[in-house]
């Protein structure tokens, strides 16, 4: 297991090719500008099989005081839509404990999404 630090954009070529089973963002959706953007570039780098995770807070009724795109977090219909754009599947998302953020209470999330096998993306052939 390794951590990465890079600028992707989710082309052909970028981390030398390599393609992970796992991929992990926890606490970071909320300060992308776009999470159906930002969750297709993950999904790029997922093998067929691979399960992208995803934790951050649901929506609130007040927005969380930080200067971020998505300051009061996401319905569950935000991540299901961005995930199901992705090309996921096997979607569960479950809420797991509650937390302070920024002097806030917020109920935290763990999404989870399949990247299909090869052979059940539509249009391919065994």
């Amino acid at each position: 297991m390794r951590v990465v630090c890079a600028d992707l954009k989710g082309v052909e070529g970028e981390l030398d090719g390599q393609k992970f089973d796992v991929i992990a963002c926890s606490a970071a959706y909320h300060h992308f500008e776009s999470i159906n953007d930002m969750t297709r570039t993950l999904c790029f780098f997922l093998k067929p099989g691979g399960c992208l995770l995803v934790a951050d807070f649901m929506k609130t009724s007040e927005p969380v005081p930080e200067d971020v795109p998505h300051d009061g977090g996401f319905t569950e219909e935000q991540i299901q839509h961005a995930f199901l754009r992705a090309g996921l599947q096997e979607i569960t998302i479950d809420q797991f404990t509650k937390a302070r953020f920024h002097g806030k209470r917020v109920q935290l999330f763990l999404a989870k999404g399949t990247k299909p096998a090869e052979n059940d993306i539509p249009g391919s052939y065994e």
